[in-house]
């Protein structure tokens, strides 16, 4: 028991001197997002959107083994999502029609805003779905179905 608290207070103390960006908490959904948005970003979030390195793990069946076709990184999320360069133009198109004001810098900003507006975080994740599920995007690469983003785009508000 004693050992069990030390490690807890250990790991409480650490976050309170280190607030890390993988332990912000993930920002109410908005209700004017598609199922389909809200299900990714929920993935993307927890970490268990099916990337091709998470399928590799669990099936074996990427022909690639769970690495980026392109530059041969193991393909987590963020690498498909945010690193890498075969998807760099339409990223950079998809984050520069946002504001500058709330313009995300890094992958987790976009996944997990800091912000607890629900105008803001909607606005990022249909920005974030929109990307994943462009023809020229990563949404083969990450996605369990085949359904595009003009399939579903988000009602108004």
């Amino acid at each position: 028991k004693q050992r069990r608290r030390r490690t807890l207070r250990h790991l409480r103390e650490e976050r309170e001197e280190r607030p890390d960006e993988q332990l912000r908490p993930v920002p109410p959904m908005p209700n004017d997002l598609p199922r389909s948005t809200q299900t990714l970003v929920r993935r993307l979030a927890t970490n268990t959107v099916l990337s091709p390195a998470l399928r590799h793990k669990f099936f074996g069946d990427d022909p690639d083994e769970g690495a980026c076709r392109r530059c041969r990184r193991t393909a987590t999320a963020a690498h498909v999502v945010w690193e890498c360069e075969r998807h760099a133009r339409l990223r950079k198109t998809k984050v520069e029609e946002l504001p500058d004001k709330i313009r995300p810098a890094t992958y987790v900003d976009w996944i997990l805003p800091t912000t607890r507006d629900k105008t803001i975080v909607s606005l990022l994740w249909t920005k974030l779905a929109e990307f994943v599920y462009d023809n020229d995007g990563p949404g083969g690469r990450l996605c369990s179905s085949r359904r595009r983003w003009d399939q579903h785009p988000p009602r108004p508000p």
